[in-house]
C-alpha cells in the first residue's frame, strides 16, 4: 500500500492510500509520499518539489479548540436529556424556577411542580413534591457545573499565548 498526497492549489488537499494508483484526469496531482519523513499533512504547502509544513496560527487553533469544547458540551447535554421526554425537558425552565424559589424560601409558591404532585383527589403530595424539587435542584446543579466548565475552559483557551498552553487544555 502506498500513500499519496493530492495537491490542489499548491496545498495538500488529502492523503490517500492505494495499492495501485488509479488513473485520474490530467488536472489531478497525486504525489507519492510513502517514504517521506515527516509525512506531509493536509494543509501543508507543496512547492512543486518539496513539502513545507503549514503551521496553523494560534488564533485559528483557539477557534478549533473552542469548537471542540462546544461539541463536547452539546454531547453532554444530549446525554443529560436522553433519559427524559421532550415534554419533561420542555418544562424544565418552569420546574427549575419553582425549585430555585423553593430552595430560597420553603414557603415560596411552586405552582408547576404542585400540579405534577397532586394525588387522585387533587391534593398536593408534599413528600412527592419535596423529592421532585430536590431532584430538579440536582439537575440544575449538573447543568450549572457543565456551564461553568464551558465558561472556564473557554476563558482559559482565549487566554493562551502559546501553542503549548493551548495543547495543555484537554477537553
Amino acid at each position: 500500500m502506498k500513500k499519496y498526497a493530492q495537491i490542489v492549489n499548491k496545498r495538500v488537499h488529502g492523503i490517500f492510500e492505494y495499492i495501485v494508483l488509479p488513473e485520474f484526469d490530467k488536472s489531478t496531482i497525486m504525489i507519492d509520499i510513502t517514504t517521506l519523513v515527516p509525512t506531509p499533512k493536509v494543509g501543508d504547502i507543496y512547492d512543486g518539489t518539496n513539502f513545507i509544513t503549514y503551521i496553523i496560527p494560534l488564533e485559528e487553533n483557539k477557534q478549533s479548540k473552542i469548537k471542540e469544547l462546544i461539541d463536547f458540551v452539546e454531547r453532554q447535554k444530549i446525554v443529560m436529556e436522553s433519559n427524559y421526554s421532550s415534554i419533561s425537558t420542555g418544562s424544565f425552565i418552569d420546574k427549575r424556577n419553582n425549585a430555585l424559589a423553593w430552595e430560597q424560601d420553603k414557603t415560596a409558591p411552586t405552582g408547576y411542580v404542585d400540579k405534577l404532585c397532586k394525588d387522585a383527589a387533587g391534593v398536593v403530595d408534599t413528600v412527592k413534591r419535596e423529592a421532585l424539587l430536590l431532584a430538579i435542584l440536582a439537575k440544575v446543579n449538573d447543568v450549572a457545573k457543565l456551564e461553568t466548565y464551558e465558561d472556564d475552559t473557554r476563558t482559559a483557551i482565549k487566554a493562551c499565548t502559546t501553542q503549548a498552553e493551548l495543547d495543555a487544555i484537554v477537553i
